[in-house]
Order: C-alpha cells, then structure tokens, then sequence
C-alpha cells in the first residue's frame, strides 16, 4: 500500500513538471513563432548603375522595369468606375500629344492605316545597317576560314541621326549582328522628338523577322510636343514578313515610365501592340496591357474588334477593367460610344455617344455626366456635301448641294439645319444659307462650305466641299 502510494506521487510529480494533467500552474504555451527578418531592401540606383554589357537581356528587362516601378508613385489598384480613367488611358493609346517612343497612333483613327509606320522605326534601320555593315566587314574577313563558333566583334560607333544629334554604340556583336550594346543618345532627333540620356539595346535575330531588338532606357529626356519627359523601361519591337500577303506585321511590347518634367504626371505603361495589314482573320492593330496613371489607379485594357479596314462600315472596340469588376467598353463606329457595366453581368447601365475620339478625349465629365442606357442620344450623320457650278469664275453665284443627313434617334422636323462659308479659312460673316451671293467671291480665292446639323444636345460639322475661284 505504501509503495502504491509513493508511486503514485512520483507519477503526479512527474505528470506536473511535463506540463501534463491540470494541477499546479502548468499551462500549454504554443511553441515560440520566430519571424524572419524582412529581405534587404534593394538598392536600386546600384542595380540599374551596373555595366549593362555585363548583363543578359533578361536581367536587363529586370533591372530597367524594377527601377521604373521604383520610381513610379502613383497609384496602383484598379482605378474606379468612371469615365476619366477610361478617357486617360485612350488617350494614352490613341490620342495626340501623349509620349510615345515606338509609334504615332493617331492615322489609325483618320485613315485606318493598314500598315503603320513605327516612330523609331528609322532608328531601329540605322542601328541594323550598322550591324550589316559589320558582319559584311568580318565575313570578308573570314571567307577562306570555315566558322565553327560565335565570333565576337568589337563595336564602337557613334551615328548621326536622321535630323540632328547623334546615337554612341558600344559593345560586342556575333557574326548574325545578335548581341547588346551600351546606348548614348546626345540629343538625338529622329524627326519624332529629342532623346537624351543613356540606356541599352539587346539585339537578336529571328527566323522570319526584318529586325527584333529591345532598347532599355534609363531616365532618358524626351523632348516631344511642347513637353519633357522622361522615360524608364524597356521596349521591344519587330517586323516580321507575312505568309498571307504582301504587307509585313509590327509587333511591339513596352514596358515604360513617363514623367512629364513640367508637372510630375507619372504613367507607368504596359503595352502590347500588334498591327497586320493583309487580309484575314489576322488583319488590324490590337492592344492590350494595362496602365497605372499616378492620381487614378490602374486600367487593363484590351481590343475585342481589331481595327481594320476590313470592318465595313467602321467598327472597333477596346474593353477596359476597372475596381470591383467593373467593365467598361469603347466602341468606334461613325460616332464613339462609351458604355459601363458597373457588376459584369453583360447588361451595360450607363453610357454616352461622342461625335468623335477627340470629341471624348475633350469632354470634361465633371459638366457632362453619363446617362441610362435608355437615355443615350446618338449624334447625328452629316456627309460631305458638294459646291455648284462645279467650274466655277468671278461672278458666279455659288450654291450646296448634295444635301444629306440623318440622325437614328431625332425626328427630322426636331434638327436645325445650317451652312457655313469660308474663304481663306475664314469664316465669311453672316452667310448662313446654302446660296453664297456671287460679291463673296473674287478670283483667285479658294471657298469651302460646311452643312451643321444640330439635335439639341450634339452639333456635328461635315467635311467640306471646296471649290477654287478661276478668272473670267
């Protein structure tokens, strides 16, 4: 009975020192949470100060677009429903004015260019007649020699460029012209804008491609309408020879920052464009990406319906994402059209029309909210019309005519209907009618007339009629 006992106790004691059963003041602590430490912070003026010869093309595309989104202070999350987002980020791809390195945008929306002619396209043709060169030289060089290897070739160049300035080359090249190169531009001018500063290009062939390259660049100035940017980032761009038609593909991928040095604006921009000119299914300019504007978050965006020449009438469409899920949509048929759909079930609820892509890049949204759906009011159609006598002399009296109009959503009796006359690019006080008295025009003088059509809420100009004033 005594041994029973002390066995027991030393069983009670032994149970309380292992933090077992629920006497004394044991109590079952969860094992010690050690955090790790937080990584180091990147230093990124060493990182993007590296020798970029000294780099792969991947890890330049790290550093260059590291160090943009280090630079970039703006906002990041999805931007919120609205309208200026969607007018920010259009104007971005599509409008006038906007920076822009590898192209200009604004032919596809006045003539639905087919074939668009990149902005550094001549840049690009520059730097690849220079690496040709090089080759020719080296392969002259080595015609008795049998290649077995990647022979390396020293470049060290400094090019004028197609306006004023010039472009200092400095690297090693293989025999296919493949291989990067240090970049300085010293006020380069391409007829497109100054560049200045420093940056990379990585150049590498491919199969059926008339060039391929990516350029980084590193704060670099850009003097381009009437402001100053700079740019960080990396940029690629090709050509490639189509199999379907005559017309070869433009492809590029930009991942850049744009700050404009008068006010601070910062656009951190991922693009992906695309244009093919042939026939096909393939045909037209697609974009997709997203941008983060510095006051308005970020928009993804891409195209639905190419713009194509092959879109009989006119038709486009970009969708855009915005918080929450929200879906917005741009469409472009005679008039442009601007719908929202606030919970992404397919049923728009509030919308607008706009004359035209400058009407809606114009439109202050703080005067001109968006209506109901069952609210819009399209635009009225007016086609260029015609001036008569279609030889005309001093003393003729001058009369429009092939009147046409038409507006899908406004009773005919509900528009107001008026001319315009100009001479010189002046409007001729006072004539509003469709018959210019013959005192108006004088020989030599050069008169255009203009049909406006109103409906209430849009007035819409046609293209003119010209006509030139011959002597008796």
């Amino acid at each position: 009975m005594r041994g029973n006992l002390i066995h027991g106790c030393l069983l009670v004691m032994l149970l309380s020192s292992c933090g077992g059963g629920n006497g004394g003041n044991s109590t079952n602590q969860p094992p010690i949470q050690i955090t790790p430490p937080p990584p180091p912070a990147i230093d990124w003026i060493e990182v993007i100060s590296q020798d970029p010869l000294t780099l792969d093309e991947a890890e330049l595309q790290e550093n260059y677009w590291g160090y943009a989104q280090h630079l970039y202070q703006g906002m990041t999350e999805p931007a919120a429903l609205g309208p200026r987002p969607i007018q920010e980020v259009t104007r971005q791809l599509l409008g006038t004015g906007t920076p822009s390195i590898p192209y200009s945008l604004p032919l596809f929306f006045e003539n639905i260019n087919s074939n668009p002619t990149p902005r550094n396209l001549s840049l690009f043709t520059r730097i690849t007649r220079l690496l040709q060169h090089q080759t020719k030289s080296e392969n002259k060089a080595n015609k008795s020699a049998v290649v077995t290897k990647r022979i390396l070739s020293a470049v060290n160049l400094s090019e004028e460029c197609q306006v004023s300035g010039s472009i200092d080359l400095i690297g090693e090249l293989d025999q296919n012209g493949v291989g990067i190169l240090d970049v300085n531009y010293n006020q380069c001018n391409q007829g497109y804008g100054t560049l200045t500063g420093t940056g990379a290009a990585s150049l590498h062939e491919s199969s059926n491609s008339v060039f391929q390259g990516v350029l980084f660049f590193k704060e670099v100035s850009l003097s381009e309408y009437n402001e100053e940017w700079t740019i960080t980032g990396h940029y690629l761009y090709g050509t490639e020879e189509s199999n379907e038609g005559s017309f070869d593909i433009y492809f590029s991928s930009e991942y850049l920052l744009f700050e404009a040095q008068s006010t601070g604006i910062q656009q951190l921009v991922h693009l992906d464009w695309r244009a093919d000119g042939n026939r096909g299914e393939e045909d037209g300019t697609s974009y997709s990406g997203e941008i983060a504007i510095e006051s308005l978050g970020s928009v993804q965006f891409t195209t639905e319906s190419k713009f194509s020449s092959d879109n009989n009438p006119l038709y486009a469409k970009l969708v855009f994402s915005l918080k929450n899920g929200a879906i917005a949509s741009l469409e472009f048929e005679r008039a442009v059209k601007l719908l929202i759909d606030q919970n992404s079930d397919g049923e728009p609820d509030s919308g607008k029309y706009f004359i035209s892509l400058d009407h809606f890049l114009d439109t202050d949204f703080t005067l001109t909210p968006l209506v109901q759906i069952a609210e819009m009011n399209q635009p009225p159609q007016v086609l260029k019309p015609y001036i008569a006598p279609d030889f005309a002399f001093e003393g003729d009296q001058l009369e429009i005519y092939g009147i046409r109009y038409n507006d899908p959503d406004t009773p005919e009796n509900e528009l107001t209907v008026s001319y315009q006359w100009t001479k010189g690019n002046e409007v001729i006080p006072d004539q509003n009618e469709s018959i210019l008295p013959a005192v108006f025009a004088t020989a030599g003088d050069r008169i255009k007339a203009y049909i406006i059509v109103s409906d209430g809420e849009f007035t819409v100009s046609s293209q003119p009629a010209e006509i030139y004033i011959n002597f008796n």
